[in-house]
């Protein structure tokens, strides 16, 4: 969630789904808005859990999913 991030990096994971764990209204400001531009600049969903709430990743069947709480 810190603006610190190296875009090469987030790019070569070739992720569709980045999780940013932060609490709500947390005195850091995390997701930085630089690291949520960034996901969002590379097609990738973003789960908040400052927003969302609990996030649990599931698979049935080789098939995967993300599960928000909210």
């Amino acid at each position: 969630g810190s603006a610190r991030q190296d875009p090469a990096f987030f790019a070569a994971t070739g992720a569709r789904l980045a999780i940013a764990s932060a609490g709500q209204d947390n005195d850091y400001g995390h997701p930085a808005p630089r690291t949520v531009q960034l996901i969002d600049s590379l097609g990738m969903t973003l789960l908040r859990t400052d927003l969302q709430g609990s996030v649990a990743i599931t698979s049935n069947g080789g098939r995967i999913a993300a599960v928000a709480q909210r």
